[in-house]
């Protein structure tokens, strides 16, 4: 995927948006927040092909093992280069350990950004992810 060339505005416009929203799964929690960044910064939403429609956390991980991947970390690593947390920019995407499992968040320049259940997007260390994605 190419960055589009005004993908610095679309981001922060994007973010901007994401800001407001309440944590709902299926529409507004790690995966499909990242979707939208990727969307946001390339125009080619990742995960839309899919189909992927849930309202819960165990319901998004059946949908996805009925299409073939153990988790939404998988949907990611087979559309994406890892690379190095070091060398990850704004606008990539990062994995994070949870006490629920695996989660992801996009790279916000020295930050880590999620959406978080009564929290809103929250700000996390960047030294915290586990791997990253070049988008």
């Amino acid at each position: 995927m190419t960055r589009l060339p005004d993908w610095r505005s679309r981001l922060a416009a994007y973010l901007a948006a994401a800001r407001a929203r309440p944590f709902r799964y299926g529409t507004h929690d790690c995966a499909t927040f990242a979707a939208g960044v990727v969307a946001a910064v390339t125009g080619i939403d990742p995960i839309a092909a899919l189909g992927i429609r849930y309202t819960t956390f165990a319901g998004g991980r059946r949908a996805l093992r009925a299409r073939g991947y153990p988790d939404h970390i998988a949907v990611v690593r087979e559309r994406f280069a890892a690379i190095p947390v070091a060398f990850a920019r704004l606008g990539d995407l990062a994995v994070l350990d949870t006490n629920r499992g695996p989660a992801l968040a996009v790279v916000g320049g020295a930050e880590l950004l999620a959406p978080a259940p009564e929290r809103g997007l929250v700000a996390i260390q960047l030294d915290l992810a586990t791997t990253a994605f070049r988008v």
